[in-house]
């Protein structure tokens, strides 16, 4: 389980940045999303099968803790990944 495509830090008037999940969120998982200050809308794994844009300014200047659940279809196992960043001034 991996998100790519984010930097370690950021200015905090930076633009979007979309973050790609691996691997993909899909329709009706359970538990599983993006969690974390920044994603430009709250995901639902029901009804959005897109990965997710993290906005720097939403987040806000601090650091942040960003994380992606995703439950294995075939055997059922929680997978968990998060990420550190850090928004400055």
């Amino acid at each position: 389980v991996d998100l790519l495509g984010l930097a370690d830090a950021y200015c905090f008037n930076a633009d979007s940045v979309s973050v790609i999940a691996s691997p993909p969120l899909t329709a009706g998982t359970s538990l599983s999303g993006f969690r974390g200050a920044g994603f430009e809308q709250p995901i639902a794994p029901a009804t959005v099968t897109r990965n997710p844009v993290f906005n720097p300014t939403a987040a806000g200047v601090g650091q942040h803790l960003l994380t992606y659940r995703f439950i294995d279809s075939t055997t059922r196992c929680l997978n968990e990944v998060q990420e550190r960043i850090v928004i400055n001034p």
